[in-house]
């Protein structure tokens, strides 16, 4: 199995530059973690089913997380913070 995962920006185009691969979700979670500095841990970072994508031919997930820092989304807005997409290629 592997994850290709692509952080959440402006445009598809940007994001696809920043295209990176894992073999683990926890691989992605720990990755997800250490490029946000810290905001929340990599246990806190959770994967939703989006749809397919056929600009990119992927079946996206959602890669979200409930608390940004001291922020905490779900109990501010009832939804999550969206912080990228992710691919899973069996």
């Amino acid at each position: 199995m592997k994850i290709l995962f692509r952080p959440h920006r402006s445009t598809l185009e940007e994001s696809m530059k920043e295209l990176v691969e894992f073999s683990s979700l926890i691989d992605m979670f720990e990755y997800c973690s250490d490029i946000h500095d810290g905001a929340f841990n990599s246990h806190e970072v959770y994967i939703h089913y989006y749809r397919f994508d056929h600009r990119i031919s992927w079946h996206t997930y959602v890669v979200c997380v409930t608390r940004y820092f001291d922020k905490d989304y779900i109990k501010e807005y009832g939804v999550p913070q969206a912080i990228g997409f992710c691919n899973i290629v069996e």
